[in-house]
């Protein structure tokens, strides 16, 4: 069975979204791992966003607006949760 991170030493784990937004790169680390359990479907959210490009911006109201499971809602409140956790994060540092 191969390892999941052939290069361990270069990634650094990390348990909250604070620690992974605060914690520096250093020596050889060239990544930071949020490890944790997501609950939801969200295959179901990706299912049901139309795709236009490469790269599709799922927008806030776009997300609200879908009709899902409640394992679908389930993973869109943890994609709102990250969201807003994004959201405070930039606008603390922006001047």
């Amino acid at each position: 069975m191969s390892n999941i991170f052939p290069n361990e030493n270069q990634i650094h784990c990390v348990t909250c979204f604070q620690d992974l937004v605060s914690t520096p790169f250093h020596g050889v680390t060239n990544a930071i791992c949020w490890n944790r359990s997501l609950t939801g479907d969200f295959t179901e959210i990706v299912s049901k966003v139309a795709l236009t490009e490469n790269i599709t911006i799922l927008e806030e109201e776009d997300l609200c607006a879908l009709e899902l499971s409640e394992q679908g809602q389930l993973a869109r409140v943890i994609l709102l949760q990250d969201f807003n956790l994004l959201q405070a994060h930039g606008d603390r540092n922006t001047i």
